[in-house]
């Protein structure tokens, strides 16, 4: 005769239960913040990336369009942007002089800056949000008019403004570089390129270069670089 033995769940059986589902339950949450994380990253660096193509490609085709005379350092205050919303420095302002004869919009400036989002009210005056910024990348083509006392900045072209989906390095080292070669011969093209580098805290490159070419003898070009560290632009000819 066969006996039964109806004998239930001891606590040890339990507890070693409970720490399996516990481990399954860490392991699924760790692999699943792993994922959320690098679907956050690609899409930054996806962002990056459109951001610096349509920089790249409205600089491009203007350079194609209208020739390029030079290329030289700048400041902000030059195209009329309003110091204020500049939370720190340095920056980056790189003027292109653009060389089509006729051309009205000829003077075209690639920033790239920190500004303030939010602003608060100190002693009845707006002051910017130290802790709520942005960098932003900005492409503006226009124009100078003499007036009687100073030129006016005007832009009658579509601007590219971008907000960075994060924070960059703003160093001596990272300064854009402008390198060329200069060719006297009317039958043969002169080459540049400009470089603007966008490092981000984590070390991703997201680089704006932007080649062109130029007839030395027809149309001479120049580039007008700076040692100074808020704007700093370097000039590098290739013999």
């Amino acid at each position: 005769v066969m006996k039964k033995y109806n004998q239930g769940v001891t606590v040890l059986e339990v507890l070693i239960s409970i720490i399996i589902i516990g481990f399954v339950i860490l392991f699924l949450f760790t692999m699943l913040n792993q994922i959320r994380n690098e679907d956050n990253q690609n899409n930054i660096q996806s962002t990056f990336v459109i951001t610096q193509s349509s920089v790249i490609k409205q600089v491009s085709d203007d350079i194609i369009d209208f020739g390029v005379s030079a290329i030289e350092s700048c400041s902000l205050d030059k195209v009329v942007l309003n110091t204020d919303r500049l939370a720190g420095t340095p920056y980056r302002c790189v003027k292109i002089k653009y060389s089509k004869p006729g051309i009205k919009d000829n003077i075209g400036f690639i920033l790239i800056y920190q500004h303030f989002l939010s602003y608060s009210v100190v002693n009845k005056k707006y002051q910017g949000n130290k802790d709520d910024t942005a960098w932003t990348i900005h492409y503006v083509r226009g124009h100078y008019t003499k007036g009687e006392f100073a030129n006016t900045w005007t832009s009658t072209q579509k601007a590219t403004l971008r907000d960075l989906v994060e924070p960059i390095v703003m160093n001596d080292e990272l300064a854009p570089v402008v390198t060329y070669t200069r060719i006297n011969n009317s039958k043969v093209l002169s080459a540049g390129n400009i470089q603007i580098p966008i490092e981000t805290m984590t070390g991703e490159r997201y680089d704006i270069n932007i080649g062109f070419n130029y007839n030395q003898t027809t149309n001479p070009f120049k580039c007008v670089g700076s040692s100074n560290s808020v704007n700093r632009l370097t000039c590098t000819e290739i013999q």
